[in-house]
């Protein structure tokens, strides 16, 4: 019974011509064709650019309406909460910073910071694809308000907010970080 099934199936592939040995005659490509696909191709890039663009834009201009409504309906006890928490300054991180220039990966200045103030950093186990950057300057002319540890971690933390989600749980002195991209 299989040996007849099996004779059927290889019968009707040779028949339907699925096992010609015949070569396949090469495609011919006009150079105009090749030069209007990569115009294409590039116009196809721009109309991609243009739309992330105005899609962070739109992103940029709905936070900042959500941030308004959340400050419209915040009452005194939600704002004297918010005002402690952006204060709050975690034990250990009261450590100054002096004349720190920085520019590169902010997960490598995030490590001196948090060895200096006696944290650990708890980093996930994958890479990210976005290497986090950040650039300080508190050597600044201009009057710097990074002062303190506590400062260079929000600076990090504002800069790359749409990369990393950092925690600092000041109980067991570590800073939890995670990716979210």
């Amino acid at each position: 019974m299989i040996k007849k099934t099996l004779l059927a199936a290889t019968a009707s592939i040779v028949l339907s011509g699925c096992v010609s040995t015949s070569d396949i005659e090469p495609v011919k490509v006009d150079i105009s064709q090749v030069d209007y696909s990569e115009r294409a191709l590039v116009r196809a890039w721009d109309r991609l650019a243009e739309s992330a663009a105005i899609s962070a834009e739109a992103n940029l201009n709905l936070s900042k309406l959500a941030n308004g409504q959340a400050a419209q309906q915040m009452d005194e006890r939600d704002y004297m909460e918010f005002v402690f928490q952006s204060s709050y300054i975690p034990k250990g991180m009261e450590v100054e910073v002096d004349n720190l220039e920085y520019e590169g990966n902010a997960l490598s200045l995030l490590m001196l910071i948090a060895g200096m103030s006696g944290y650990t950093v708890v980093l996930p186990e994958y890479e990210t694809f976005v290497e986090p950057h950040v650039k300080i300057n508190t050597a600044s002319k201009y009057g710097s308000k990074i002062k303190n540890a506590k400062d260079v971690y929000d600076v990090i933390d504002r800069t790359n907010k749409d990369l990393l989600d950092m925690k600092i749980i000041e109980g067991s002195r570590l800073i939890v970080v995670n990716y979210l991209i």
